[in-house]
């Protein structure tokens, strides 16, 4: 069943504060294709008051395939959201939905719903067959409301009732809020009856938006009541839940310039000296006390309105002893909405490969005393997400303070539909309901804080006995690592449980890390030549979360998604054409392997593609040499095993005097994954996949410097087999290749101003501008240019970001580009 509600029970008034933070993804656009690049923005936020002030600045950004597996991890530091980065998506992807996941290591602690997730599509390479031959309109995105429900969907609808303010009471004239859902969740129009347990028609009832509906009735003592469905049988009934005979009503009313409360209460003891308390982002907003002078059971309170900001209002109920009885959210509307005119294209001729200019202008949206930090990207529309999908607004002032999916929340801002402020409170009645436990009581208890914010790289584990599970502790680990640019050691004392963390690290680039146990104070093993299995070490920070939310969505998106925007899909995929980039692309002919071919053929291969030579004199696999001998170095572990190669000194030499590191005259070339290179890579046994050997007239393709032959280096990429020290015989040390901080890839922009620069081939590109960081001059106003390509179609310019103050930026311009008259 798919809950959308919480229960509380009586807290006291001084309770725990959890610093929670939240994260928010801008991606350039929805539809890919493979061999593209997703390019992202990250809003590193707190997750109360949305101001890019946390305690985590070190951010986890995972790409999952549609086999629910992560195909690739980056890290990043996000000093106030100022750090952006991209995933390629193979050039072999499969067809599917993939999803963006993103969190910090201190997000952990909690329900992994507070992760951040988007859903994005890509189509494989192979539509690519047929260049843009046209020059028409491409179809234009749409998503509508799909009314008609399938019979198996209905016999699979829920019904939930939330009573406004957490209860029903009877005697009283009772607010009802109700959603319906289907088997995926999702809110589905139905109409139906309320009846009592003799049959009796009480009200009718329907669904008004996306499930959600409303009704009013006065229930009675001793009776009991449900809920049947028109037009269907289902076989079992909705029960509304039980009306309470000594409870509290709290209703909320709109009324132009405040908002009203109307409290009636049936308790035993009057509400005098009872008090309201309004919150916002937890600040307490107002606090105003009730019946003060008399002795009553109702109250009306009036709020004004212009006390709020834009966002989520909580109102709780407290009696005289500092319980809450009764609590209802509402969502302050400023009627803001127009941010369109944020961003202008210029007015000239937009036709392909001219120069597109956009100016921002900030200062009437945001304070002189604030900072702005924004995103900006230029996208085909076809290619860009359904109409009133989340954005940065939806996400940190809605979709992230209410529980369940919100489906379609753009609605709910942008829409100029009559009914969207009533649909709006009907999403905080039902999604943002609240109940507490009257007369219950129950201390909290503050959550166990077990992931801890990062600001820098740390690596986290548990040393442990191999056979002596209950004994103590008494270790320390060495730490050593070793990357392009830098090489280091440290050591640490574990606690007696064997834990141990390594914090404060900043790996610039991929780094080789060796971790040894050993037993505290002993500086070698006891024997000479015998290594010490006594202890395991076992990390954890390394290890990316579980992915259970998204298996539990695996029905959900292979239904949901595919049935709703299974257009989409067809329209993308009909268009797929323009995604074609021709400077990053390849397209490949389409290849059926033989099963039965040797895989470690095929994985050289796969390697060596982009390689001038064809076959290798020889090739050294290095899986035994990663498990045997992880630190060596990769080509001093080559000696007698290559005919012709002898290592003396620091050098290997091939064919007499080319050295790789002696000699500066017939050096041997070296090449690391098909690229020449001329320093040391600083590589261990462990980051290499295999090695390739050419010499004589093989090598003669790369010219005179490869007179001495050449050495080829392929390191491992993650398509490998892994060898994992945790796997099989246990060990006391562990070695891995961490990646390191992300280092941001610039976006290309071709410049069709410079003759020499401008190109026959065609411009493919739908992604026309990607800027992660939008700098303002002092008048809040910045000015930004760049290339139309060759599609002529209508480009949406989505501005995304976040203020100083924690106040979302959403705005978005198009305008259309036409096709270049052929002279």
């Amino acid at each position: 069943m798919f809950l959308l509600f919480s229960v509380y029970v009586n807290s006291q008034k001084t309770n725990h504060t959890i610093h929670t933070e939240k994260i928010y993804l801008h991606i350039n656009k929805t539809f890919f294709t493979a061999g593209e690049d997703i390019w992202f923005k990250i809003y590193l936020v707190n997750g109360i008051t949305n101001r890019p002030l946390t305690p985590s600045q070190i951010v986890y950004v995972e790409l999952i395939g549609p086999n629910f597996k992560i195909l690739e991890k980056k890290t990043f530091k996000s000093v106030e959201s100022n750090d952006h980065g991209n995933f390629k998506i193979p050039v072999r992807a499969k067809k599917g939905v993939y999803t963006l996941r993103a969190y910090t290591n201190y997000m952990r602690n909690f329900d992994d719903s507070i992760f951040f997730r988007k859903n994005v599509f890509v189509n494989t390479s192979n539509t690519l067959k047929n260049k843009y031959k046209n020059n028409s309109k491409p179809d234009t995105v749409d998503v509508t409301i799909n009314k008609n429900i399938s019979t198996s969907n209905k016999q699979n609808i829920d019904i939930q009732f939330f009573p406004e303010g957490g209860h029903m009471v009877n005697g009283f004239l009772n607010h009802v809020a109700f959603k319906a859902i289907d088997s995926n969740g999702k809110g589905i129009p139905v109409s139906g009856e309320i009846i009592d347990e003799t049959g009796t028609k009480i009200i009718e009832f329907n669904t008004s938006y996306l499930g959600m509906g409303k009704f009013y009735f006065i229930p009675k003592s001793g009776k009991t009541y449900w809920a049947t469905i028109s037009d269907i049988d289902l076989g079992k009934s909705f029960f509304l839940p039980k009306a309470l005979n000594n409870g509290i009503l709290m209703t909320l009313v709109d009324d132009r310039e405040n908002y009203r409360l109307d409290i009636r209460s049936s308790l035993k003891r009057e509400i005098n000296n009872f008090k309201i308390i309004g919150k916002q982002k937890q600040n307490i907003i107002f606090e105003t006390k009730i019946n003060t002078d008399k002795k009553s059971s109702s109250a009306i309170v009036r709020i004004t309105k212009d006390i709020f900001k834009e966002g989520i209002v909580q109102l709780t109920l407290m009696d005289n002893q500092n319980k809450p009885l009764a609590e209802r959210l509402l969502f302050h509307d400023n009627g803001n909405k127009n941010t369109q005119s944020i961003v202008s294209a210029s007015e000239n001729k937009n036709v392909s490969r001219n120069l597109i200019n956009l100016e921002i202008d900030m200062k009437p949206y945001y304070d002189t005393d604030e900072t702005v930090n924004m995103s900006l990207a230029v996208v085909d529309k076809a290619v860009t997400a359904p109409q009133y999908s989340t954005d940065i607004k939806t996400f940190l002032l809605l979709n992230s303070q209410l529980r369940g999916k919100i489906e379609q929340p753009g609605y709910y801002f942008y829409s100029n539909g009559s009914d969207r402020k009533q649909h709006l409170d009907l999403l905080m009645m039902t999604q943002g309901w609240r109940q507490y436990l009257v007369d219950k009581y129950e201390v909290k208890t503050k959550p166990a804080v077990t992931f801890l914010p990062e600001n820098d790289i740390s690596i986290k584990g548990k040393v442990k006995y191999q056979y002596h599970s209950n004994k103590q502790i008494n270790a320390e680990v060495s730490l050593f690592y070793k990357n392009k640019e830098e090489m280091g050691q440290d050591k640490i004392k574990t606690d007696t449980l064997g834990n141990f963390v390594f914090s404060n690290l900043t790996f610039t680039d991929t780094t080789t890390v060796l971790l040894t146990a050993a037993q505290y104070g002993q500086s070698a093993p006891k024997k000479k030549n015998e290594k010490d299995f006594s202890y395991v070490i076992e990390l954890d920070s390394l290890e990316s979360p579980k992915i259970r939310s998204e298996m539990h969505n695996q029905i959900i998106r292979k239904k949901f998604v595919f049935d709703d925007f299974t257009s989409l899909l067809e329209r993308a995929e009909n268009n797929s054409n323009k995604f074609f980039y021709s400077n990053n692309i390849i397209q490949l002919k389409e290849y059926t392997g033989n099963a039965q071919k040797n895989k470690k053929k095929t994985k050289y291969e796969l390697k060596r593609r982009f390689a001038l030579y064809n076959v290798p004199s020889h090739t050294v696999d290095f899986e035994e040499l990663r498990r045997d001998f992880p630190n060596i170095d990769p080509i001093l572990a080559l000696q007698g095993r290559i005919p012709g190669l002898s290592i003396r000194g620091n050098g290997a030499f091939l064919r007499g005097s080319g050295s790789l590191s002696g000699s500066t005259n017939n050096k041997v070339l070296l090449l690391l994954n098909g690229t020449p290179i001329f320093d040391d890579p600083f590589l261990l046994a462990i980051d290499i996949d295999f090695i390739d050997i050419i010499k004589g007239p093989r090598a003669a393709i790369y010219g005179s410097r490869a007179a001495n032959g050449i050495i080829a280096i392929y390191t491992r990429d993650g398509s490998e087999e892994s060898f994992d020290a945790n796997n099989g015989d246990k060990s006391n040390s562990i070695h891995f290749s961490h990646q390191g901080l992300n280092k941001p890839k610039k976006f290309y922009e071709p410049k069709y101003d410079i003759k020499e620069n401008t190109l026959d081939e065609p411009d493919y590109r739908d992604t026309l501008c990607w800027r992660p960081n939008i700098t303002l001059d002092e008048n809040g106003m910045a000015k930004i240019s760049f290339y139309a390509s060759d599609i002529p179609s209508t480009y949406k310019v989505i501005l995304e970001g976040v203020t100083s103050k924690g106040n979302p930026i959403k705005a978005i311009t198009q305008f259309d580009i036409t096709a270049r008259k052929e002279k």
